[in-house]
């Protein structure tokens, strides 16, 4: 655009000069022409006035960056030897103990030691209203300390914390172009020399019309006597009203403000490139466990309730790490304030099988009720449950005293994140390692169109495979099992509390464990990339309507300016709005 108008007004100033010095020659003096000279001047107030416009619409749709940076600390003060030492942030180091003032930025991920903290979270991560934070759990960089002065001790050095690992992301997607916005490149650059060319064969054919003998109405502008000054005063009004900025900036305005909306929404995006991927999914696959489920197991059933053993079923389960133990000990801690401590000698803990132990020469077990039934364990009472279930048994001696039906329970917003993602045609797969039994109830439960299970991790990939033949699909897991399967899909979204090497390949990190996140990035992506078509169908339209209107002589090249310092302006606006109403509408999800 600044190129087109430079052109226009060294144009229309060089002429002006070379006239005025023949007008001189010629002594001329009374009836000087000023020729072209204000065109000049007009041309720069109107594109001074629209980019000063244009720089405020700007800085509203731009990503945010700065808003970031301003949240890293370049000092912090960290605790050694019992006394306080001020350090760069790039110079803490893992355990070291931070202490974080009120007002101060949190400098990286860590684990709060003071017994309460109270964080904003809102520039990091939209949040509204402040987090409470307790005693040993984990607290993000990026968030502001709202409360009293709070310590913690740091798990993640500033590089690798989540503050930084936004803004490194949102750098990428600026600096890593998309398909369409190579394409508004290309347009820009062949754009140029064609406005040129278009504005020099308006000259000419001006030139040759206004020198044949013949009448041309006067709502073409025909402004001039001399000829030539009518002719160039169409091409420049042509080369003024030209818009290429509009086609530079549709896409990258649409994606980077859309990409800040992403990280307040606790969803990162690796690559522009994913905003045109999304638009064309056909297929989404899920892992189960962690993902569709909590993968917290919890006691569905405690049968054959025996309260004599509830302390020796419990103080066993507190010896195992087992998520079936930890599902069955947190059964009891919750549900019975009188577990005894009982004392287990001969503590065997083994994989797949269950754990045992001794107490007065009698040996008790936790175990599979598949592993009772294969070692002829006693079973006195039957039981009415779903074997195809996940049942646990207490025995002593080998003889079973009590059942467990244990199960994964589904995420809350699971059934809504589906029924979303089905309203818009998506079909959706489950990919398990867990026994097909367990995946046809989730399945089932949640309306999912196919599901696979007891699937190892090549397996997961292959059954991906087969389904790219038919169309895109998106994987989304947590676990480094499900490494595989995010290369394989034609784009992966991991969850950051999950493996580390799992989110350092996916295309799309969620940096909460919320199933609607996956939703949310969907739609967000479906509505910028239909922003950025709007945006081109508008550049497009301008261009289309309105050069023909300068070549004709139509529109004056100071109306031109403003045409053309709108049309921008316009077009910025419309990405803010649509800003805004993506903005609220991501939010309300």
């Amino acid at each position: 655009m600044d190129f087109l108008i430079t052109v226009a007004t060294h144009l229309t100033y060089f002429y002006s000069v070379i006239m005025s010095i023949i007008e001189i020659v010629q002594k001329n003096f009374f009836n000087l022409n000023m020729q072209f000279y204000e065109i000049g001047y007009e041309l720069s107030f109107f594109i001074g006035i629209g980019h000063l416009i244009e720089d405020k619409l700007r800085v509203k749709t731009s990503l945010g960056i700065k808003e970031l940076l301003k949240l890293q600390n370049k000092e912090v003060e960290i605790v050694q030897n019992n006394q306080i030492k001020k350090v760069k942030t790039n110079q803490i180091q893992l355990n070291d103990v931070v202490k974080v003032a009120k007002g101060q930025a949190i400098p990286t991920d860590g684990i709060l030691l003071s017994d309460h903290a109270y964080l904003d979270y809102s520039s990091l991560l939209g949040e509204a209203i402040p987090r409470d934070i307790t005693k040993n759990q984990l607290i993000l960089s990026g968030s502001i300390n709202v409360g009293d002065l709070i310590y913690y001790q740091v798990t993640k050095l500033a590089t690798d914390s989540t503050l930084n690992k936004i803004i490194n992301q949102l750098e990428k997607i600026m600096n890593n172009k998309s398909k369409i916005e190579v394409t508004s490149q290309k347009i820009v650059k062949y754009f140029l020399p064609t406005v040129l060319i278009i504005s020099l064969i308006t000259f000419i054919l001006w030139l040759i019309l206004l020198y044949l003998p013949i009448s041309i109405p006067p709502i073409f502008n025909n402004v001039y006597e001399n000829p030539i000054a009518n002719a160039l005063y169409h091409a420049v009004a042509t080369l003024v009203i030209a818009c290429p900025c509009a086609f530079g900036i549709a896409a990258p305005a649409a994606i980077y403000s859309s990409s800040f909306i992403a990280s307040k929404n606790k969803i990162l995006f690796s690559s522009s490139k994913i905003y045109e991927m999304i638009n064309d999914i056909s297929f989404v696959a899920f892992d189960k466990t962690g993902t569709i489920t909590e993968g917290k197991p919890f006691v569905a059933q405690y049968l054959n309730q025996n309260k004599q053993y509830d302390s020796y079923i419990y103080n066993l389960a507190t010896l195992s790490n087992h998520p079936l133990s930890q599902a069955i000990k947190n059964y009891f801690a919750n549900n019975n304030n009188n577990n005894e401590t009982i004392e287990f000698e001969n503590v065997k803990e083994i994989l797949g099988v269950g754990i045992f132990a001794t107490n007065n020469k009698n040996t008790c077990a936790i175990t599979s009720l598949k592993y009772a039934k294969e070692n002829n364990y006693v079973f006195h009472q039957k039981q009415s449950f779903d074997e195809n279930k996940s049942i646990s048994v207490f025995s002593i001696n080998n003889e079973v005293i009590s059942y467990f039906q244990i199960e994964d329970q589904i995420k809350k917003d699971a059934l809504q994140t589906i029924k979303n993602l089905q309203n818009m045609n998506i079909k959706l797969i489950i990919l398990s390692g867990d026994r097909k039994e367990n995946v046809e109830k989730i399945a089932n439960q949640l309306g999912i169109d196919y599901w696979y299970g007891d699937l190892l991790p090549d397996q997961k990939a292959e059954i991906i495979n087969e389904f790219k033949s038919k169309g895109k699909i998106i994987f989304v897991g947590d676990g480094t099992n499900d490494i595989l399967a995010i290369k394989s899909a034609s784009i992966g979204i991991a969850y950051a509390s999950g493996s580390e090497l799992t989110n350092s390949i996916a295309d799309i990190s969620l940096l909460e464990n919320n199933l609607n996140l996956v939703y949310k990035a969907i739609l967000l992506s479906r509505k910028t990339l239909n922003l950025v078509k709007l945006n081109f169908i508008w550049a497009g339209i301008f261009n289309i309507i309105c050069i023909p209107l300068a070549v004709l002589g139509l529109i004056a090249p100071w109306l031109g300016a403003i045409l053309m310092v709108g049309s921008t302006s316009v077009l910025l606006l419309n990405t803010l709005i649509a800003q805004k109403r993506n903005k609220t509408m991501i939010s309300k999800i």
